[in-house]
């Protein structure tokens, strides 16, 4: 009962999230970026498929591909979760892929698409594909400009960094999803 009085103070809960949260990010840098990749990926691979969220990824892929077997259907959440984990791990060394020696990590398939918006601008549409923060990250460097359009994250706390951490490392325009990112 206390314990609940506790968190129900937003306050309160979201630094102890933000603490949660950040305290791995801080772990990550320490191991270096492919150390903390492979064990982000291996953890969140071993734990992810556990969780009740991965219910409804699992009933969401036999509605949309009902041929898969079930074998088939926990690799891609096993996958899912391993991918996860590495880009959540990556984070902390996001401002590391500017750097000349780990660019060659990042590819950009459809380059040619791209190429041809060069002088004319358009709009970009990306999914979670890999480290999805790397897409923008990797056309600033190409000599693109533009902006990213974001959902905020529910804790203000984690959005603040999460922002941050994008404008200094990824992409400086940083565009709110909704009305406040359409003024």
């Amino acid at each position: 009962m206390i314990w609940n009085c506790f968190l129900s103070n937003k306050a309160i809960r979201y630094r102890l999230e933000a603490v949660a949260a950040l305290l791995p990010i801080g772990v990550f840098k320490l191991l270096g970026l492919e150390r903390a990749s492979a064990f982000g990926g291996w953890l969140l691979k071993t734990i992810g498929p556990r969780v009740g969220v991965s219910r409804r990824a699992r009933n969401n892929i036999r509605r949309a591909m009902p041929e898969l077997t079930h074998a088939e259907v926990e690799t891609i959440i096993r996958d899912m979760w391993e991918n996860l984990g590495r880009t959540i791990a990556e984070y902390a060394h996001l401002d590391r892929f500017k750097e000349p020696a780990y660019r060659d990590r990042v590819s950009l398939s459809g380059a040619e698409y791209v190429e041809a918006l060069k002088d004319k601008g358009g709009i970009l549409v990306s999914g979670h594909f890999a480290n999805w923060e790397l897409m923008p990250l990797y056309l600033h460097l190409l000599g693109y400009e533009g902006g990213e359009v974001y959902r905020h994250a529910n804790n203000p706390l984690i959005d603040k960094w999460i922002v941050k951490l994008r404008s200094r490392a990824i992409q400086p325009v940083q565009i709110p999803k909704g009305p406040k990112g359409a003024r």
